[in-house]
């Protein structure tokens, strides 16, 4: 959404431990932003409750302040309240998206990655808050009482890194729904050129076995990530998403031969691009890529013989307990196998 620029300004403020001198500003969208800067290289799309937060915030923070000197009690209950009001916040974007109530509610029919960013941008937002809070606010109280309102506003930057950590867990389990949905295609889809008459699977001929739609997928998620969620975090979700894809790929291709010359040769070619545009696109460094690298995976699979027939585990499988012990390894979960 479109940012009006004096949340830019009481968002600068705010984090700079400094509070508004001028009255409260007409936040009507006049000069307008696309997201809000979080940091120098970084900025992040928002939604209209997190724009909220911020204007409550600036309230908050400055009639507490002005209180402190003179009424002590009523700025300790003002900076508890506001304390709450984030915690709300939080508990609501876990609700809405971690737990799914967005589409129990009719609100939305699924959670996408896009979806994903925006809540952990707008997380981001109010841990930035929240710390900024327990400094000053801790500052301008005295005793006790600032050490009571710094504890309840180091528990809440806990349960937003927590929160934020499950939503970072989201987004591999997504990619690892993705690669599921590819692997029948892997095995027994026709192959790159292939016409109807030279295959016998029902799929209508394709541009590629499915690594590439892998790899358009990677691209556009790093895409959503770039700048929303701060680097260390964009890189660590990527990162988890390639290992998953390896784990994937590995069990379910497995060691028993299920795929002929020609196949393998086909999957060795998309993989090589998905690697290359991990290394050049995301960024990662060379012994990293390797790491994370498709190409030795495809290598490794067995040929099967001329003529040979194979029944794949990866068509056979119940796709309920696949996809269940996919989440749990590429997660690192503990579960059911």
């Amino acid at each position: 959404m479109i940012v009006p620029h004096d949340y830019q300004r009481l968002l600068d403020e705010l984090i700079g431990v400094t509070v508004p001198e001028a009255p409260t500003p007409n936040l009507e969208p006049q000069a307008e932003a696309p997201a809000l800067q979080l940091a120098e290289d970084r900025r992040v799309p928002v939604c209209s409750s997190t724009l909220l937060a911020l204007k409550s915030t600036s309230s908050y923070v400055r009639f507490a302040q002005a209180l402190s000197p003179s009424v002590p009690t009523l700025a300790v209950d003002c900076s508890r309240f506001l304390g709450e009001l984030l915690h709300v916040l939080n508990s609501r974007a876990y609700a809405l998206v971690l737990r799914q109530g967005a589409v129990h509610t009719g609100a939305l029919k699924t959670i996408t990655a896009r979806h994903l960013a925006v809540v952990a941008a707008s997380l981001d937002v109010l841990e930035t808050l929240a710390r900024a809070l327990r400094t000053s606010l801790g500052r301008a109280l005295t005793g006790i009482d600032s050490r009571l309102v710094q504890e309840q506003y180091s528990q809440l930057i806990k349960h937003l890194e927590e929160h934020s950590q499950q939503l970072h867990d989201k987004f591999v389990e997504l990619m690892v729904e993705r690669a599921l949905s590819i692997v029948p295609r892997l095995i027994t889809g026709p192959l790159p050129g292939a016409t109807a008459e030279e295959t016998t699977s029902v799929v209508s001929p394709v541009a590629g076995l499915g690594l590439d739609e892998l790899d358009k997928k990677l691209l556009v998620l790093h895409k959503t990530l770039h700048g929303t969620l701060s680097r260390q975090h964009e890189h660590s979700v990527l990162v988890r998403v390639l290992n998953a894809w390896r784990r994937v790929l590995r069990e379910h291709l497995g060691s028993s031969p299920v795929v002929d010359e020609a196949r393998k040769a086909a999957l060795l070619r998309e993989a090589r691009v998905l690697d290359e545009h991990c290394r050049r696109v995301l960024g990662l460094q060379s012994a990293e890529a390797e790491a994370v690298a498709l190409v030795p995976i495809i290598s490794s699979l067995p040929v099967l013989p001329a003529g040979g027939l194979s029944t794949p585990s990866a068509v056979t499988d119940d796709p309920l307990h696949a996809a269940q012990r996919f989440f749990n390894s590429a997660l690192n979960w503990p579960g059911k196998s």
